[in-house]
């Protein structure tokens, strides 16, 4: 019988040690608890992520500047607005990720940039050039981008290059948008 009485202790005390740790995840992003943060993927050979530029703008052009620290993380606590444009600079190298929608209530809104969200923001920009009114920064995570732009871009960061300035990133980035949005000419 006492069994029985220990059970729904032991699944009360479950819960609530799982809610005091906020749901980590083992093997999860080591960020501590924040408004925004995130992690730069930037290769050993472009010097890494430790301690890049990271510039964040919001859907309003507010902008905020920070470093990232010797891990390639950071953290952004007075951030504003529902959505986020970040890019991170080392040198040449530049990658860029969107974040939407930023929860304002959340303790953590976590984006990796990587060569895919590179890709996704390197067609933003083409558009958002062409286009003006026709995509905003919530949109960006929607794109779908195929593997042969995430390959050109992957291409230019393995040369330490910037891959927002390469002439056949933004080739592509055209062709898919001439297929999204009709001829641009």
């Amino acid at each position: 019988m006492l069994k029985l009485h220990i059970l729904p202790i032991l699944i009360a005390g479950i819960f609530l040690v799982g809610g005091c740790f906020g749901g980590a995840v083992v093997g999860g992003p080591r960020v501590n608890s924040c408004l925004l943060c995130g992690r730069i993927d930037l290769p050993a050979e472009c010097g890494g992520p430790a301690f890049a530029k990271v510039h964040i703008e919001n859907e309003y052009g507010q902008v905020y500047l920070l470093e990232a620290d010797a891990r390639g993380e950071f953290q952004l606590e007075d951030f504003s607005g529902e959505a986020a444009l970040i890019y991170a600079e080392k040198g040449e190298v530049v990658l860029a990720a969107p974040l939407y929608p930023v929860l304002s209530g959340a303790t953590q809104n976590f984006v990796e940039l990587n060569a895919y969200t590179t890709a996704q923001v390197a067609i933003y920009e083409v558009v958002k050039e062409l286009y003006p009114e026709a995509v905003f920064i919530r949109d960006i995570p929607n794109f779908l981008v195929p593997e042969d732009l995430v390959g050109l871009v992957e291409g230019e960061i393995s040369r330490c290059a910037n891959p927002l300035h390469s002439a056949q990133v933004r080739q592509r980035a055209l062709e898919i948008i001439d297929v999204w949005f009709g001829s641009a000419q």
